[in-house]
């Protein structure tokens, strides 16, 4: 059977979600390392999207094996009711799952740290400025520093996902 076919034909899990992010974080630094910071930004930034959306997913409370498809579009529509300015971008955003997670946190009255906050804000708002999924359909303009400063951020995700998700 095809790759695609086979890959079609099963639901991506929220558990799958965190094997990729890992698989393409490796690939990314990789990527960075060997002089391509254009193609290793994207993948570490879908990374960061990936590890954002996981974490909201386990907030709410779903399993590892719950299918993501049933979750994007009840996401959409609580933000759509609470951040109507900040789009989802089919689902992509990092700023939307950044909204959304600290959102859910709060409603449940699981407050970060003012400090792991404050530090969560701003690697994903930097991340925010430099990624973005339509970046795949452009030229690659991605430079030595934009790599690095994705690349600590998205380590720095990597690094606190429990923190992001308990």
């Amino acid at each position: 059977m095809a790759l695609r076919r086979a890959l079609e034909n099963v639901a991506e899990t929220v558990r799958d979600l965190e094997l990729a992010a890992e698989e393409k974080y490796w690939e990314g630094l990789e990527l960075m390392v060997a002089g391509h910071p254009g193609t290793g930004v994207y993948l570490m930034g879908l990374c960061a999207e990936m590890w954002l959306k996981t974490s909201y997913f386990h907030v709410l409370g779903s399993a590892p094996a719950d299918p993501v498809r049933l979750l994007l579009s009840p996401a959409r529509v609580a933000g759509q009711r609470l951040f109507p300015a900040v789009r989802h971008e089919a689902y992509h955003s990092l700023r939307f799952w950044r909204s959304m997670l600290l959102s859910q946190r709060r409603r449940l009255g699981k407050h970060f740290d003012p400090r792991l906050k404050k530090q969560f804000t701003r690697h994903v708002t930097k991340l925010y400025s430099i990624w973005w999924i339509e970046m795949r359909y452009r030229p690659d303009r991605a430079g030595i520093r934009d790599a690095q400063t994705v690349y600590e951020a998205v380590t720095w995700l990597r690094a606190h996902r429990a923190d992001l998700r308990r």
